[in-house]
């Protein structure tokens, strides 16, 4: 069955508590503000803006607010870890 958001909606408060699969195609998405994701990166919000505006982090502007995916911090991550050398240990 395909659920429409506000069906999911209501589907997840009657069942509040219990266990409940999400609906087939379906993924929950992790998205930080601007602080929370600069937090996780650990790099302050200024730096993260500017990452940000310079493309190399992805993001999404609803109104005032800076968005950014889980999936796409980890992502980016990823990629900007295997550009670096390794580091060598004696």
């Amino acid at each position: 069955m395909r659920y429409s958001y506000r069906q999911f909606k209501n589907e997840l408060e009657r069942n509040k508590g219990k266990c409940f699969a999400l609906p087939e195609g379906w993924e929950i998405i992790k998205v930080y503000n601007l602080s929370e994701a600069a937090k996780f990166l650990g790099v302050c919000d200024k730096t993260l803006r500017k990452l940000a505006e310079s493309g190399a982090i992805p993001y999404r502007r609803v109104g005032r607010r800076w968005l950014f995916s889980d999936k796409s911090l980890r992502d980016w991550i990823n990629a900007s870890g295997k550009a670096s050398a390794p580091l060598e240990v004696d």
